[in-house]
């Protein structure tokens, strides 16, 4: 699995539909270009999505984002 669909599955677990800031997310903008990811081309290094509303199981394919050094929910 690539970390964006990786970030796909997270963003559908976690309601992403619904979050205060969604922006780019399931688009084919880079990632870096996603609202609260940090990443490096097509890399995840990592999540900042504090407040945003957020709600749902966090899918454990997150822990398949190896490159992952920062994540704040």
């Amino acid at each position: 699995m690539t970390d964006r669909e990786i970030l796909e599955l997270f963003y559908d677990a976690t309601g992403g539909d619904n979050w205060r800031s969604n922006t780019n997310w399931k688009t084919d903008a880079p990632l870096y270009d996603w609202f609260g990811v940090k990443a490096t081309r097509d890399t995840v290094t990592g999540l900042q999505l504090t407040n945003n509303a957020l709600s749902g199981s966090i899918p454990s394919e997150l822990g398949n984002l190896a490159n992952l050094r920062e994540l704040s929910l």
